[in-house]
C-alpha cells in the first residue's frame, strides 16, 4: 500500500525542481546570472559585475567556437575579477561544453587551491541540472574531473601543470606582488614558465590574462609587446566611487 507524500515533502520536491530549472536557465542566459545562482544571498550585479560578465560571455563564445583568442583583463584589486573569471567562468563553460578542461594559474599554491575549490563548488552546485558535472574519478582541492570528462587543474606560479590540455587557460594575477614585479630574475622565470608550461597547454581555446597592473612590463605589458596585436585588452580604470568602467 502506497502512502501519499506529505504536503511538506511535496513542497520541498517542487522547490528542488524549481531550483534545478533555475540553474539551467541561468547557465543559458549568461555569466552574470550564473554568478548570481552560485551565491544568491551575497551576489550584487553592480556595473563592474555586468561589464566583466559580458566579457566572460564573449570568452565562452570563443571557447565554444574553438577560437584561440587572447584576452587581457586589467582592473584594480578586490573588485571581483577572480569571482567571475576564476570561480564562475570555468563552471559555466563546463556546463555548456561537456568534457571541456580548464587550466588555472595564479600567484601562489594557496591561491590556486582557494579558487579551484570555489570553482569545484560551483560545478557541484550545477551538477543537479547538468548530469555531466557530477564528480569524476578525481576530486581533490586543485585537480578534479567531472563524470562527463571535464577537468580542472589549479597551479601556483612555477608549479607543474599536470599535462592538462586546456580549452580555457586563465592566468590570474600571476605576479601577485610589487616585490615580484621589481625582480628581473622572477620576471624572466615567470615568463618562461607561462610560455612553456601554461600557454603551451592550449587546445585551441581562449587564454585569459587577468591582472592588477604593476608596471609597463608586467605580464600583460610583456605579452602585448612580444605578441603585438594578439591581445584583446579590456581595461577598467579606478573611479572615485570604486565602480569599474564598461569597456
Amino acid at each position: 500500500m502506497q502512502t501519499s507524500a506529505t504536503p511538506a515533502a511535496t513542497d520541498e520536491l517542487i522547490r528542488q525542481r524549481a531550483d534545478l530549472e533555475r540553474g539551467r536557465r541561468c547557465v543559458q542566459r549568461g555569466t552574470l546570472q550564473t554568478a548570481w545562482y552560485r551565491d544568491q544571498r551575497r551576489y550584487v550585479a553592480h556595473p563592474f559585475a555586468r561589464s566583466i560578465s559580458r566579457v566572460c560571455d564573449a570568452i565562452i563564445a570563443d571557447a565554444l567556437a574553438g577560437v584561440s583568442s587572447w584576452w587581457a583583463l586589467e582592473a584594480p584589486p578586490r573588485c571581483g575579477k577572480s569571482e567571475h573569471v576564476g570561480r564562475v567562468l570555468p563552471a559555466r563553460l563546463m556546463a555548456i561544453l561537456p568534457g571541456s578542461s580548464v587550466l588555472y594559474a595564479t600567484s601562489t599554491d594557496d591561491r590556486a587551491e582557494e579558487v579551484s575549490m570555489a570553482a569545484r563548488d560551483a560545478v557541484a552546485r550545477l551538477s543537479g541540472a547538468f548530469d555531466h558535472l557530477l564528480p569524476g574519478d578525481k576530486w581533490t582541492q586543485t585537480e578534479w574531473s567531472t563524470a562527463g570528462g571535464g577537468r580542472f587543474v589549479g597551479v601556483g606560479s612555477g608549479g607543474a601543470t599536470g599535462g592538462i590540455g586546456g580549452n580555457l587557460i586563465i592566468a590570474d594575477d600571476v605576479t601577485g606582488s610589487a616585490e615580484r614585479q621589481r625582480s628581473a630574475a622572477w620576471k624572466r622565470s615567470a615568463r618562461r614558465w607561462l610560455l612553456e608550461d601554461v600557454i603551451s597547454r592550449s587546445e585551441g581555446g581562449p587564454l585569459v590574462v587577468m591582472e592588477t597592473r604593476r608596471g609597463l612590463d608586467d605580464i600583460s605589458g610583456w605579452l602585448a609587446t612580444e605578441y603585438p596585436g594578439k591581445l584583446k585588452r579590456v581595461p577598467w580604470r579606478c573611479q572615485w566611487d570604486g565602480v569599474g568602467v564598461d569597456p
